[in-house]
């Protein structure tokens, strides 16, 4: 073997393992019925971090081939400034399951504290009211803060690792004008019309498309999917740039408030110039009722003059302009509107969903909780693995599994316009003096819900296909995403994460929490991890199903049952655990302390197993006694993966 080969083998292995491919077609892209098209598996239109968190994933699950997937783009480069920049701790998590975490924060920026602000007594001017971590009221999260990156450069570090996988994958210059569906080509029934920047249309088939092209998306007015809900008449100002104040929380995420209207400021990065830029949302609605701002032409009529002279005011007795010899880096306007697509996927004749919408193109609304982005990326982050098993042939009953992206992520949607609307009411549409007496409590209620919505952990989807109900005492619940653990690999010592073994990689995993019995031969633990590595898991298709073993940080001694003679986990060896755990999950085992059973609320003396979905969800929880080819875990399986 070459050094050149032998070093590309070791590239290889540092990439993300593919699905397994079932499909029995040696050839996965047969030509389309014109020699004149192009066809692939997927085409993505738009290449924002919705898009290109979608490509990716699904090139690192194994979609890699030139014909597999399209992301197309018009803009020539990634976006060089503006728009999205606020990212919460789920999508900081996703960021470093991906392996960009460290390049965006060394990047960007991390944002520690939050302020509130309101005009005093008489007139004084403004005055601070509340000062606290953006970490409160956060769920357990490895990232337990809030950042600001420009999108641009998230964009540009996406498309990179898109590259190593699928260096063909992403097109720029190039957008959809069309989409068709037709049944005539039931391999590829979804017809594009892409067209490139000399005005040159071409036409191309795939299995399936998303569009991921924003809230005027054309895949979604090709399919005749509607908009529903409305904008308000209240008309706000964005604006970034370098400034020159004495405001003295500029450097904090801050809430100001007055009669003279709101702003919320954000700080950013350092530009290219090294100056630290503060991004603004400055409420215009105008105070003279005879020229009211909003209703329809207010994006038009507000310009930067008005928005830096509205902050003034509202800012007063604070200086606050541009830093002499800046420029505005970004500037922007919006009417407040928020609206749901009324589906999420469209069908072919068959019912099986073929177009996808993902991002803005199916929901929009406020820029105040700071989610655009971030719930446009885990739309992609649930859409991907789904797509990916059919693709590859895993799944047994492609329809319910796609049809389950529109009714978890449609219903998440639903939640976040609520939640988007009671923020904007609580903070913005009534003033610091007319706020009822319990509206700190109401606000930190609603805060408490926000933080547990930018976790991800506060988000729960609806018993279903996927989600089976739990009939324990468990604390962890199907259909949430599983708190991060502490835990310390049986092998070797080293510290870990579950997490880390719950990484979007497409697969599903089954963790198996031991009970202190384990070192009885004949006792639950033994019983469930020999079925489960001897049993279960070798009757589905190979490389779809992991096991993960959770030891309990003290079991009881052989032979004994009860804690007088307990010993501790990190004193046995491989032979005090059943062969097969060694040869099938060597570095999938790991120990636990007490804490961690007790934030799943399972008990060390019975243990408990669940079944995780690739895209880190609890699907189901059940005892271990349900651990063999006749229990609840394989019969369920049965229903996700083909069995061999």
């Amino acid at each position: 073997m070459s050094r050149e080969v032998a070093l590309g083998r070791l590239y290889e292995r540092a990439l993300a393992t593919p699905l397994p491919d079932r499909n029995p077609h040696p050839h996965p892209h047969p030509p389309a019925p014109s020699s004149e098209e192009e066809s692939y598996e997927v085409v993505i239109a738009g290449a924002g971090p919705a898009g290109l968190v979608l490509a990716l994933l699904l090139a690192r699950q194994g979609l890699r081939d030139p014909h597999a997937i399209r992301c197309v783009d018009p803009r020539p480069s990634p976006l060089p400034c503006g728009r999205a920049d606020g990212l919460a701790s789920r999508t900081l998590e996703t960021f470093k399951e991906l392996g960009i975490y460290e390049e965006v924060m060394a990047i960007g920026l991390e944002v520690a504290e939050s302020v509130a602000w309101a005009e005093g007594p008489g007139s004084a001017g403004i005055a601070r009211t509340a000062r606290y971590s953006t970490g409160l009221h956060m769920p357990s999260s490895r990232v337990p803060h809030l950042a600001s990156c420009p999108q641009g450069q998230i964009e540009r570090l996406l498309a990179r690792e898109l590259f190593r996988y699928a260096p063909s994958a992403l097109e720029r210059g190039t957008q959809v004008v069309d989409v068709q569906v037709h049944e005539e080509d039931p391999a590829r029934p979804v017809r594009v019309t892409l067209r490139d920047a000399s005005g040159l249309d071409r036409a191309v088939r795939c299995r399936f498309l998303v569009g991921a092209d924003g809230a005027h998306s054309t895949v979604r007015r090709s399919v005749g999917i509607e908009m529903l809900g409305n904008s308000s008449a209240s008309a706000w100002g964005v604006i970034d740039f370098v400034p020159d104040t004495d405001y003295p929380d500029i450097r904090r995420l801050g809430n100001i408030h007055t009669s003279h209207g709101s702003v919320l400021h954000f700080p950013r990065e350092r530009n290219v110039d090294g100056g630290w830029l503060c991004r603004f949302y400055v409420n215009m609605n105008d105070l003279d009722e005879d020229h009211p701002t909003g209703a329809g032409g207010a994006a038009v009529r507000v310009t930067p003059e008005g928005i830096l002279a509205r902050m003034a005011q509202i800012l007063a007795p604070y200086r606050m302009q541009m830093k002499p010899g800046t420029q505005i880096e970004w500037v922007s306007t919006y009417e407040v509107g928020r609206r749901i697509a009324s589906r999420f996927a469209c069908p072919d004749a068959s019912g099986l969903p073929r177009v996808f919408l993902v991002g803005d193109a199916c929901h929009t609304h406020s820029p105040k909780v700071g989610q655009g982005m971030n719930v446009s990326i885990a739309d992609s982050y649930n859409l991907a693995w789904k797509l990916a098993h059919v693709l590859r042939g895993l799944s047994p009953r492609a329809r319910c599994l796609l049809d389950s992206y529109g009714s978890e992520r449609r219903a998440v949607a639903e939640q976040l316009l609520d939640m988007d609307e009671r923020w904007f009411r609580y903070e913005y549409d009534v003033k610091h003096a007319d706020r009822p007496d319990n509206y700190s409590q109401g606000r930190t209620e609603l805060l408490r819900c926000i933080t547990g919505f930018a976790s991800g952990q506060g988000i729960q989807y609806e018993a279903g296909y996927l989600t089976h109900p739990a009939k324990g005492p468990w604390t962890a619940r199907p259909g949430t995403r599983l708190s991060h653990a502490a835990l310390q690999r049986f092998a070797d010592g080293l510290a870990g994460d579950l997490h880390d073994e719950l990484i979007p990689d497409g697969r599903w995993k089954v963790v198996l929490f031991a009970s202190t019995d384990l070192l009885r031969t004949d006792g639950r633990s033994a019983t469930a991890l020999a079925s489960l590595y001897e049993e279960v898991i070798p009757a589905f298709v190979a490389g779809v199903l992991v096991g993960v073993t959770i030891l309990p940080a003290t079991v009881h001694a052989a032979g004994a049952t009860d804690t007088a003679t307990d010993v501790p986990t990190n004193d046995l060896d491989w032979r005090s655990l059943p062969d097969c755990v060694k040869r099938e999950a060597e570095m999938k085992t790991f120990i636990a302390p007490r804490s961690t059973y007790d934030l799943y609320g399972i008990e060390m003396a019975d243990g408990a197993v669940m079944l995780m979905r690739p895209d880190g969800v609890v699907s189901m929880l059940v005892g271990l006694d349900e651990v063999s080819p006749r229990g609840k875990l394989a019969d369920m399986l049965k229903t996700v993966i083909h069995t061999r």
